[in-house]
């Protein structure tokens, strides 16, 4: 068995074999078909193979079939913030087949992508995958991949939801340029607490904490210029930098979509200020924005670990939309 790069004749049977993959993005979310999943997900899939000349696909190929497919993406942002290359592997198929054929089958292609990372100097990988596909699981364990979050994603339907109105002590506005050394002082703060909470890259040992701790700057600022965000909204009290919300509509998938989605992108409430319905407050006011703007679902993805913030949209009538084991491996020099 043997994994090679996916040819020009193999994207018919790779979108085949994506529609046979029972983890199709945004498939279980009301008012999607799995139809437009599929399109989706395979649109997104040629757009991000052809960002860079490392972007592979390998594939296993037996009589004209694919038996498995599997996706290494170089992560250009997250490899200038870190200092050296960095990739994901967005995802891993494999044909419905017995569990000892699977497992044999995600070995090759996970062994074919840490060749080739190690021959492209790619250092770190990183895979988010469903907590079902455990025949892919239990291969990433083997290959030495650690476990470093688990991430799950809620989504409420706007139709229905109604903005509490309700009196405030402390003020929600549209961020303004003052508010930025307060704003910045604010997420190291609540990004930095690892008694709290732990994300993916504070909780992988290979990655530098000051590094980790400045990513969460750096994405509080790609919001404010509206390269991650459309809005950003501050809660004040007392004269401070109480917390944040940062969200947009996600047109991209609104193209393919008849459901329109938005999404929160990061979020933070003073350590100083919590348990006063601060957090809460931002997020009514986010979704109602949002709704205002025609959004029909509005989506955020958290750490299981962050309880506040999955009760508050659990009390808002959210649902689980998902949930993602997410692995890392280093491929430091030495490392085998």
């Amino acid at each position: 068995m043997k994994a090679e790069v996916l040819r020009e004749e193999d994207f018919r049977h790779l979108k085949l074999l994506m529609a046979l993959s029972p983890y199709k993005p945004f498939a279980s979310y009301p008012g999607v078909s799995v139809k437009q999943s599929l399109d989706y997900w395979y649109k997104i899939v040629l757009k991000n193979l052809i960002e860079s000349k490392l972007n592979k696909i390998f594939v296993i190929r037996e009589k004209g079939n694919l038996l498995g497919a599997i996706f290494i993406r170089y992560l250009k942002w997250d490899s200038k913030h870190f200092g050296f290359d960095m990739a994901e592997i967005p995802f891993c198929l494999f044909l419905n087949q017995n569990y000892s054929a699977s497992q044999k089958i995600a070995s090759v292609l996970l062994s074919k992508v840490i060749n080739y990372s190690r021959n492209c100097h790619i250092r770190h990988l990183a895979v988010k995958v469903d907590p079902q596909h455990m025949d892919f699981i239990s291969c990433l364990q083997r290959k030495r991949f650690k476990l470093v979050a688990t991430q799950v994603v809620y989504y409420l339907a706007l139709n229905s939801f109604k903005a509490v109105k309700k009196k405030y002590s402390f003020s929600i506005r549209p961020y303004e340029k003052k508010d930025w050394l307060k704003m910045s002082f604010l997420a190291r703060q609540a990004f930095s607490q690892r008694e709290y909470w732990l994300d993916r890259f504070h909780a992988d040992c290979s990655l530098p904490n000051d590094k980790a701790d400045n990513l969460y700057l750096r994405w509080l600022e790609n919001c404010i210029k509206k390269i991650e965000a459309d809005k950003v909204l501050v809660a004040e009290l007392d004269g401070q930098t109480a917390g944040f919300i940062c969200f947009r509509i996600n047109k991209d998938i609104n193209k393919i979509f008849t459901v329109h989605f938005g999404q929160v992108v990061l979020n933070a409430v003073s350590p100083a200020y919590r348990r006063r319905g601060i957090y809460t407050a931002l997020v009514n006011e986010a979704l109602k924005w949002l709704k205002n703007k025609n959004v029909s679902l509005a989506t955020i993805a958290t750490q299981m670990s962050v309880v506040p913030v999955r009760k508050t949209w659990q009390n808002l009538g959210a649902h689980l939309g998902g949930a993602q084991l997410v692995f890392h491996r280093s491929l430091k020099t030495g490392s085998k």
